[in-house]
């Protein structure tokens, strides 16, 4: 789900496989995308772009200035489920991420897809154990990514996935940029689980960023990324294995 400020939608995707545009002002449709014919996992919104992850592996995208004449199709490089997914912030693409631990940066134009886009490994520890959440041809620990979020201000990316104490499952930064929210609760990764839904019940915390510790490499990607932060939780948030928060204060529980 996703809202479209601009037009005053919110915009809803299903397992029905159809995406609904909702307008608030009427609380009635505006618009129904019913062809897709596969299962709706993500979606993501910046100014006129609109993604969507599917069922299948592919990930759709649209130009909200003529919906119906501007669907791209196109596979994803991961061999497993989509999970995760925000659009740059300056719409010339997207980032979306995979149940195997990677993070993949896609661009909507061609050429510079073939230019600068790219994916990477991350949420991946060292395998300490005969017990792996996930090992695809690897001796290490696989966690899955479950969210993704572009700071509005800064352009850089976070991630937050399952290899901490307490997975984390969603986040937003705030309009500054320098707030962080994120929940953590059990995620199913190791299927029904009783003692863990009892241990990872769902929480919502918040998070100062800050900036000064940060290192931020301009030369090796099209936008920056925060490399570093000081005295990380146990639900770890990290680019490249490198983590980026500091103790949370918890708002809900």
């Amino acid at each position: 789900m996703c809202y479209v400020k601009e037009q005053s939608w919110v915009v809803t995707g299903s397992w029905d496989t159809s995406i609904v545009f909702w307008d608030l002002r009427s609380s009635q449709r505006s618009l129904t995308i019913d062809n897709i014919k596969k299962k709706i996992f993500n979606l993501s919104h910046k100014n006129t772009l609109l993604v969507c992850t599917l069922d299948n592996k592919h990930f759709r995208w649209y130009d909200l200035r003529n919906v119906n004449q501007s669907m791209t199709d196109c596979m994803s490089a991961f061999q497993t489920q989509l999970r995760g997914l925000d659009c740059i912030p300056n719409e010339d693409g997207f980032a979306v991420g995979s149940v195997e631990g990677r993070i993949q940066i896609r661009y909507i134009n061609k050429d510079v897809q073939d230019k600068r886009g790219f994916s990477f490994k991350c949420h991946r520890h060292e395998s300490k154990s005969s017990h792996t959440t996930y090992s695809y041809k690897s001796e290490s620990d696989i966690y899955s990514v479950n969210t993704l979020r572009f700071n509005q201000q800064f352009g850089t990316l976070a991630s937050g996935g399952s290899d901490g104490e307490l997975p984390v499952v969603a986040m937003d930064f705030n309009h500054t940029g320098r707030i962080l929210a994120y929940a953590t609760s059990y995620d199913y990764s190791r299927g029904y689980d009783r003692d863990a839904l009892d241990k990872e019940k769902p929480n919502i915390y918040k998070q100062k960023i800050c900036i000064s510790d940060t290192n931020v490499l301009q030369t090796m990607f099209p936008f920056n990324f925060f490399f570093s932060f000081e005295n990380a939780i146990s639900s770890t948030f990290y680019i490249e294995r490198l983590i980026f928060l500091k103790l949370p204060t918890l708002l809900y529980a």
